[in-house]
């Protein structure tokens, strides 16, 4: 390209006089100055000039060191244009990524592109390509959300923890730090752990996995205690797990350092009374807490 030339021409030095009076009329080396001039506000490492122009020797040198320096002002000029343009193509690429987050006690109902509809749960987000849906339908998810899929092709869900292929259907997933559950509702449900065990649910199936090992479980609910209600449903669920839950819901600290986390709880909590939640889970352990600031100590009685 002209432009191309033009700029290493100029880079090299060997630009006619009248080859370099048409280059500076040009929006390139305008655009090219401005660069420069901004790559003036950064700071350079320390450097003594006038001491070292004094220990050149010959006018030659010195010319020498001037043209050296040109060139390194010009190539960072250069430089500094490149990734200029590396950044804005890079955003222009990625424009069309979609992620959706909430916040604490938030929830959130999504419509995807093709009419399929996401509920997201407090303190959990989703990210797909919102141009590409439709012929790669595939989302990810941190946190907990259900779905509503429509007929198609197939539909499929990362987490940390698994992943959800599904053609149509509705489902629940969580998905917290080790922890992942799935629950199916209507249609099927096929499952992968980070082990590569597989299942495929049928409705009112559950898929449980943490910490490298699962297990397959049933449930009776019509749909997820949260949705509306604020509430997570636990069915003989390791105790940590819950921790945990309740650690994402309310944004808080757990010390259960003193207690036994393996036991297996089966119950809910509210996602909108810290003291509420806590007695749901403690009084079937026999267990006392304490709360200050963001941090809860549990311990035995």
């Amino acid at each position: 390209m002209k432009e191309e030339k033009q700029i290493k021409d100029w880079l090299s030095g060997s630009m006619s006089a009248e080859e370099l009076a048409d280059f500076k009329s040009s929006k390139t080396y305008s655009a090219l100055m401005k660069i420069d001039d901004a790559a003036s506000y950064f700071k350079a490492p320390s450097f003594n000039e006038a001491e070292s122009l004094a220990n050149i020797n010959s006018t030659k040198s010195q010319k020498q060191f001037q043209t050296k320096k040109s060139f390194y002002v010009k190539f960072s000029a250069i430089a500094a244009l490149l990734v200029a343009g590396l950044f804005i193509a890079f955003n222009w690429m990625n424009s069309s990524a979609v992620n959706i987050t909430t916040a604490t006690n938030q929830q959130e109902s999504i419509i995807l592109p093709d009419s399929s509809t996401v509920f997201l749960n407090a303190n959990s987000s989703i990210t797909y390509n919102k141009d590409k849906f439709l012929e790669n339908r595939n989302l990810t998810l941190a946190g907990e959300a259900f779905f509503k899929v429509k007929e198609g092709s197939t539909f499929s869900v990362q987490t940390p923890n698994s992943l959800v292929e599904v053609l149509g259907t509705s489902f629940n997933i969580k998905s917290r730090n080790k922890f992942a559950e799935v629950d199916c509702y209507t249609g099927k449900v096929k499952v992968t752990d980070l082990q590569d065990n597989q299942a495929i649910l049928t409705p009112l199936q559950r898929f449980y996995t943490y910490n490298g090992e699962y297990k397959l479980s049933s449930f009776g609910n019509k749909e997820p205690g949260w949705i509306g209600k604020h509430t997570s449903i636990f069915y003989k669920t390791q105790l940590k797990v819950v921790l945990e839950e309740l650690s994402a819901q309310y944004q808080l600290e757990v010390d259960s350092r003193n207690i036994n986390t393996s036991l297996f709880y089966t119950g809910s909590f509210v996602h909108d009374n810290l003291e509420e939640a806590l007695q749901s889970i403690t009084l079937p352990f026999q267990l006392d807490y304490t709360i200050q600031e963001n941090q809860v100590t549990l311990q035995k009685d």
